[in-house]
Order: C-alpha cells, then structure tokens, then sequence
C-alpha cells in the first residue's frame, strides 16, 4: 500500500511539474507581408514575400519565445473574422473578398477562442490593418497589449477600439527614441526602478524616424482606469506607455475585463523598404532597442500577465 501510495506521489509530482514547466502561449496578431487589397510601390515584390509576416512581426515572435514563452502568429483579419460573428470589414482593394482566405464555416465562429485555446495574452503587434483590428475585449478575460496606434483611444469606427484614452489624439510619434516615466510610473510594478528617462532605441546609422515607430496618445484624456507610465520625451503632453487593471474605468463607460497595456511602439513595417533591390531589404524596430528598451518590452509583457515585471535574470522561471 505504501509502494502504491508512493508511486502516486511521484505520479502527481511529476504532472505538476509538466504543467509549471509548460510555457504560456501567446497570440501575435499581426498582418502577412502582401495581403489581399494591398497597395504600394512595391510591386511584384509582394508576391516573393507573401510567405511570411513582416519581418519585425517574426523576430518579435522569436525574441519571446527566447524569453520561455511560446508565441504564434495569428492574421488580424481571420481572428477578426472569428471573433465578429463572421463580419470582416476588409479594407478596399482589388482583391479584397476575404473569403476565398478563411473557411466560413460555423465552426470559425468562435468568439472565445484564445481564452478556450488557452492563450495568456492577446499582442496586436501594429502591422494589422486598423479597420480590422480584431474586437478582443470579450475574448475570454485574455490580457492586451495593442500596438495598433488607430485602436487605443476612442475611434468608434474601429472595431478593436479598447478606449483607454478619451477622444481620438492617438496615432504614430515616430522619430523620437526616448520616453520619461510619470510619478506614477516611478512607482508602478512595471516601471519601478528603471531611470526615470529612457531611450527606447539606438538609431546609429539610420534616421530616428525610420527605426523608432512609437505610439502616442493624449496624456490628459487617459480614462479614469487608464495610468499613464511614461511620456514621449520631445512632448511630454503625449503618452507614451500606459495601463490598465481588470475592471478598470474605459473611456466609453465599461470595465476592462483584463489588464490591457498600450506599448511605446507598434509593430514597425509591415513592408519591406519602399523600391529596394531583391532581396527585399527591412528595417526591424526590434533590432535596434537598447537594453532598457528590451527589458521595458518584457517587463510589459510579464505585468500584463500577471507576472513580477521586474524578475531579471529569472526569464526561463516561467
């Protein structure tokens, strides 16, 4: 009985130590690199591209699956697609029918997938098309980071509008590379102990404004949930990171079903640069952070999950 009982210890010991030691999936939701209605000067090159997301959106998936996790990229319009009830507002463009792109099947339809597929966090990278960014509030109590600069604050034509901000001063502040923490971001889990000035990126050779694809929002129209971390160093009236607690105070007058974070950047290009020779030459964000900027990057990550933000030197304790 005793061998019995032993071998059962051990048994659950062992299945308690898988579960802990398996990483927490993460969906990327991001845009391929030529896509249906897409337009733009780089032509055929499209079509030798198309096998892929954009390259920032595939080294940020490497970089977290680096850091212990296991990430998967997701096509904005198809998780759109599952979580709308089958609508898609495919933006205007030649080929611009969906459909013959997803199966419309009843069983696509499937609202809380990423919370039923066990995902711990939802990251919209900001290579989606804006129209279609996908509605992922009621996916489940799934955290966000959205990095679509058109979805964060109160743009009502957008469906995947999260309304962290009041009114629609949100949008892209590309060029600067640094950003300053607030007094609540001094403070805060996730920001606590880092300089109170940071820079982001290292632009070395290239323009700022090519390498440094940041966000911004209107500081003072931060929802009364909404706590503004840090602010774009060239202006400090415009937000550069920000959060939000489950169950916090949004913009449109509803609760936050998880916490929710809007990153100091987007996804990058989603293109490779504009009329270059093949093969297709790229300019990755993600290449040219500092280490305060990677570890920033984690650190949001890790909070949103409800991870310790600060646990360096600890990434593979997952």
């Amino acid at each position: 009985m005793k061998k019995v009982l032993l071998l059962t210890l051990i048994c659950v010991m062992c299945f308690g130590m898988l579960a802990y030691a398996a990483p927490k999936k993460i969906a990327l939701i991001g845009r391929i690199s030529w896509a249906p209605g897409s337009t733009g000067s780089t032509h055929d090159r499209d079509f030798d591209i198309m096998h892929h997301f954009s390259m920032p959106d595939e080294v940020l998936s490497k970089m977290l699956d680096s850091w212990g996790y296991f990430s998967l990229l997701m096509t904005d319009y198809v998780v759109q697609y599952m979580c709308n009830g089958g609508e898609c507002p495919f933006p205007p463009g030649d080929d611009a029918d969906y459909f013959g792109y997803v199966n419309d099947g009843e069983y696509m339809v499937q609202p809380q997938f990423l919370g039923n597929d066990g995902y711990s966090l939802a990251w919209v990278t900001g290579t989606v098309w804006s129209n279609i960014c996908p509605q992922l509030r009621g996916v489940g109590g799934v955290p966000i980071i959205m990095g679509e600069h058109s979805c964060t604050a109160s743009n009502t034509g957008k469906l995947g509008t999260i309304f962290m901000f009041y009114g629609t001063g949100n949008g892209d502040m590309n060029g600067d590379t640094t950003i300053q923490l607030t007094a609540a971001g001094k403070t805060h889990p996730l920001t606590a102990g880092l300089p109170d000035e940071i820079q982001i990126w290292d632009p070395k050779e290239l323009d700022a404004g090519a390498v440094a694809a940041g966000i911004k929002d209107v500081a003072a129209d931060a929802a009364p949930g909404t706590v503004v971390l840090a602010v774009w160093k060239s202006d400090p009236t415009l937000s550069a990171l920000s959060v939000i607690e489950a169950g916090g105070d949004l913009a449109d007058g509803t609760k936050a079903p998880a916490r929710m974070v809007v990153p100091f950047g987007n996804g990058g290009n989603v293109r490779p640069t504009p009329d270059a020779d093949l093969p297709p030459t790229w300019i990755v964000t993600y290449d040219y952070m500092t280490p305060t900027g990677v570890d920033l990057t984690r650190r949001m990550v890790r909070w949103a999950m409800g991870e310790d933000p600060t646990g360096v030197g600890k990434w593979d304790m997952k």
